[in-house]
């Protein structure tokens, strides 16, 4: 039995039971004796093969009495209206979301139905050659194993139950969790650690669902000059196991060696004059240093100056757009300070393609994005601004309503409601 299992209630299918080098694992693991559980039409499926299925018949009997000496226990009658086990390993699944656990089959339409409907279950396979559990890697843990050269777990994330399922899908040996403590914190040791990483590819620092991402967001490409380090990228992993890379750099960061040096400007002996720069009214000087503080500010400021909104509205749909997808709410509030500098108030059909694109579709986009958007000090408060902006005095005006809708999905979790109405009560008592 695979070691990473032993925490998991595991559930095997009828066909599972009926392999004899199945049947002889179970005889010799009390371990597994103790994980296994029987769903109700399971043992009625067995005892029908038991009776009627003369090729079958010894294998069904053998499993019956193994269930029955070792204790094993079988499940309540579900009482659904089927002939057949399947169901009772959805419906399983659907009501223990969330727990630890395992599904052993060979049906392929029982696994696919699992995926779509119990992401967070863990599906196994038995190798009949080797006699023992096949764990089937989830695709996109897959890639991610292939793009990222070391997957940084911090403590919650690590401290799930399935985490060591998980791990192993995720390459096993990239993996590390850092150990021990240190006086600046657990955030402060993820930070170096990723940003220390050196290698051909990017570090992935994996973080729970609700942990803060901002401060490593804008750590990601810091290039360090005595040392050589690879970049990193910043995902987060919500109930279900699904994890969600924000805003993926891809291509690792130069070797120091590779970037060249820039040649010093060559000393002028007689330079000439500069001319003398217009006085611009204090209210609408931008900084040399913050010229690029946003995407496209150099262009909205301009057209903010000559009060040509039109022209600036386009441009700034599209900062708002960039820098939350990055995390960088501290640019999202310069975007909304510009707008104030030079007169001008940010118009509701901006705000409204803003939570457009931060709340689209609630049925296919993924609820850790939310959540790791609006985590953190700096995260709430733009969103409290944002709120009043909007609609003034009203409570959460537009955004209430797509995040209550994704409060009764079926596959929102309670944890993920409860962060949900955090979100509304804090907006609400800084309205």
């Amino acid at each position: 039995m695979l070691a990473y299992l032993n925490s998991y209630i595991i559930l095997a299918d009828t066909n599972v039971w009926i392999n004899w080098k199945f049947r002889a694992a179970v005889k010799k693991s009390t371990v597994l004796q103790r994980q296994l559980r029987v769903p109700h039409l399971v043992e009625d499926e067995l005892k029908k093969k038991q009776e009627k299925d003369p090729e079958l018949g010894k294998a069904a009997k053998d499993a019956l009495k193994i269930i029955e000496k070792h204790e094993i226990r079988i499940l309540d009658d579900t009482h659904l209206s089927f002939h057949h086990a399947d169901p009772e390993f959805i419906l399983y699944g659907m009501e223990n979301a969330g727990d630890a656990v395992a599904v052993v089959t060979a049906d392929n339409d029982l696994r696919d139905d699992l995926k779509a409907l119990c992401p967070g279950v863990l599906i196994l396979g038995w190798d009949i050659d080797a006699g023992q559990f096949a764990l089937e890697g989830k695709p996109e843990y897959l890639m991610l194993a292939k793009q990222y050269g070391k997957i940084i777990a911090s403590s919650r994330a690590a401290g799930r139950k399935d985490f060591a399922v998980l791990a192993v899908m995720l390459g096993g040996e990239l993996v590390e969790t850092p150990s021990g403590t240190c006086s600046a914190g657990e955030s402060a040791s993820l930070l170096a650690r990723v940003v220390l990483h050196r290698g051909k590819q990017r570090a992935l620092l994996l973080l729970a669902e609700g942990e803060d991402t901002l401060p490593y967001m804008g750590h990601r490409d810091t290039k360090l000059k005595s040392v050589d380090n690879a970049g990193f990228d910043v995902a987060v992993m919500d109930a279900a196991g699904r994890i969600t890379v924000l805003k993926p750099k891809g291509k690792p960061l130069p070797c120091s060696k590779q970037q060249k040096a820039v040649p010093k400007p060559k000393a002028k002996a007689t330079p000439a004059p500069k001319p003398k720069a217009k006085a611009v009214p204090a209210a609408k000087q931008a900084p040399a240093e913050a010229a690029e503080e946003y995407p496209h500010s150099k262009e909205i400021r301009h057209a903010l100056e000559e009060k040509n909104f039109s022209k600036a509205q386009p441009r700034m749909e599209k900062s708002l757009k960039d820098c939350l997808d990055s995390g960088a709410f501290p640019k999202i509030n310069k975007i909304l300070d510009d707008c104030e500098e030079y007169g001008q108030e940010l118009p509701l059909c901006i705000i409204r393609h803003y939570v457009a694109k931060t709340l689209p579709d609630i049925k296919k986009r993924d609820i850790a994005q939310l959540m790791a958007r609006f985590t953190g000090k700096v995260g709430k408060e733009l969103f409290c601004r944002l709120i009043k902006l909007t609609t003034g005095s009203k409570a959460a005006g537009i955004i209430t309503p797509p995040l209550n809708a994704w409060k009764k999905l079926e596959s929102t979790t309670d944890a993920q409601r409860k962060a949900i109405d955090a979100i509304i009560q804090y907006a609400n008592e800084k309205k």
